[in-house]
């Protein structure tokens, strides 16, 4: 018979160092090795031989990266997980413990937890993660939202200026997007550089393109990280597209003269006295002659002459034509005024000095510096308002006068001369160039003040005078062109207004003056307008 005698039997371990061994026969390893299990009962014993063997250890066998591919935007993040398995089958998490490394992080840069920041548009960026000598990948594309800007593009040919003149670019520029998409016109920010001459042209506080010179420059469109390629910007010289001749008619009695005018209109919408650039000519000196640099022209003898003009043109200015005004000269002389009994004298109806607000003073008389500018209109030309009237640089002052006409009515004029007689001497001794402008709205000489004073619409000018050295000096400006106009209707007679033309340095310090008497001086010394008519 058998008996278990697992409870009862002494049990030992021949090696305790390699295993042990409870009394209910509970074998434990200790260390690899061998030894013999004992169990003794009633004298008798047997025995089990036990190995113990080493435990393997735990190895990392691979790492995966999940996504292992992805495209990503530009300004957005993509979090990467790394996940390590084991020998023993085992996986674990190992994101915050691998190594991550990006193959390009100014395209995409990644963390230490495995974060990855898109920073610019790439393709094919690797991004790594590595645990002793275990790694794995994640392939990442960098794209651009589909309404992010990619280019900048500034249109062949399109920026142009016209020298003297402002023009806005927003026109110039177009934006590409990342959908395949663009707008046009795009607002970006434009620089200049590389002028030829330096100061071709520039940008000013509100953003317009201002040419200075002609030639050229380059410019460039900027938006962000985004900018264009370099374009030239062209500044030129406008065209003169035509020429207008005033009067286009006039009869003019033998041995007086008429100073004719000519407007060049431009190729930028800009309108030049162009009278003292053109050639004049007569085709019948007979009948009239013409000044060829000036367009005076002087009747000589009974006939009609035509006045021709011919301009300078660059070679690339289109061919213009060239007008010509009619000059009829009676076969009898009209009846003239003369200086003391014409048609018209002293009827004036209102006169007044202005003078403009004062602005900064920065130097004191005689203590001009080299290329001063800010200068001031001086008191002492405000001297007896009531019986003078001044003419100083257009910025500092003017006088108005107006003249009752009505006398002249249905009558042809031939001739108009406003004389002024000088009341104190002159301030300054430079030759000063004189306008004459018609007035295009009514005034009144007891309210009118500088900033109500009505605007101008045509401009007479005189040549260079000196300031008057003596008391009585006379000066007499030909107005005829704007009398003529008054008298047959075609302009509204609100007078005149009388200055000097503002100059640059040296000469642009505010000195040059001329004062004449006003109305209330009296008829012999007030302004006068000599008219000969028929």
């Amino acid at each position: 018979t058998t008996q278990n005698l697992t409870a009862t039997a002494s049990w030992s371990a021949g090696t305790p160092a390699v295993a042990t061994v409870l009394a209910t026969g509970q074998a434990t390893s200790v260390a690899a090795g061998s030894t013999a299990i004992t169990a003794a009962a009633s004298g008798v014993s047997g025995s089990a031989a036990l190995t113990v063997t080493a435990t393997a250890t735990k190895q990392l066998a691979s790492i995966s990266v999940t996504p292992a591919a992805a495209s990503i935007n530009t300004g957005t993040t993509q979090q990467l997980t790394a996940t390590g398995k084991y020998t023993d089958n085992t996986t674990a998490d190992l994101t915050s413990s691998v190594t991550w490394v990006s193959s390009n992080s100014t395209l995409a840069a990644v963390n230490s937890s495995g974060l990855v920041n898109a920073v610019a548009v790439g393709n094919s960026v690797s991004v790594t993660a590595s645990m002793g000598g275990t790694s794995a990948t994640s392939t990442l594309n960098v794209t651009a939202p589909a309404d992010a800007l990619t280019a900048l593009v500034i249109a062949a040919g399109q920026p142009f200026v016209y020298m003297g003149q402002r023009t806005s670019p927003t026109t110039w520029v177009s934006g590409n997007f990342a959908n395949g998409t663009g707008t046009s016109p795009y607002p970006a920010a434009l620089t200049i550089s590389a002028c030829t001459p330096a100061n071709a042209a520039s940008i000013d506080a509100t953003g317009l393109v201002v040419g200075n010179a002609f030639g050229t420059c380059t410019i460039t469109a900027h938006s962000g990280a985004i900018s264009s390629a370099p374009a030239t910007l062209t500044v030129a010289i406008p065209y003169l597209l035509s020429i207008q001749i005033a009067p286009a008619t006039v009869s003019l009695a033998a041995g007086t003269s008429l100073q004719l005018s000519a407007t060049g209109t431009f190729q930028d919408g800009s309108q030049k006295d162009i009278t003292n650039t053109l050639t004049w000519s007569s085709n019948n000196l007979g009948v009239a002659t013409v000044v060829s640099n000036s367009g005076l022209v002087t009747g000589v003898a009974g006939g009609t002459a035509t006045i021709s003009v011919n301009a300078l043109l660059p070679a690339a200015n289109p061919i213009i034509s060239l007008p010509t005004m009619t000059v009829t000269v009676p076969a009898s002389a009209p009846m003239q005024s003369t200086a003391a009994q014409p048609l018209v004298w002293d009827n004036t109806i209102s006169d007044s000095s202005l003078h403009a607000d004062w602005k900064t003073t920065t130097y004191a008389v005689n203590a001009f510096h080299n290329n001063s500018i800010a200068v001031g209109c001086y008191w002492y030309l405000m001297y007896n308002p009531i019986a003078q009237m001044q003419v100083q640089e257009y910025s500092c002052a003017q006088s108005l006068v107006k003249f009752d006409v009505s006398a002249l009515a249905g009558k042809t004029v031939m001739s108009a001369t406003l004389k002024l007689t000088t009341g104190v001497t002159g301030v300054g001794t430079v030759p000063r160039s004189w306008y004459v402008h018609a007035l295009a709205a009514p005034w009144s000489g007891t309210s009118v003040t500088w900033k109500n004073a009505p605007s101008t619409y045509y401009v007479a000018s005189a040549s260079n005078w000196n300031p008057p050295t003596s008391v009585g000096q006379i000066y007499n400006i030909d107005v005829t062109n704007t009398v003529r106009n008054w008298v047959s209707g075609a302009w509204p007679n609100n007078g005149f207004s009388m200055g000097i033309n503002d100059v640059s340095f040296p000469y642009q310090i505010s000195l040059d003056a001329f004062e004449f008497y006003s109305s209330e001086a009296g008829a012999a010394y007030g302004p006068q307008l000599i008219v000969v008519a028929q």
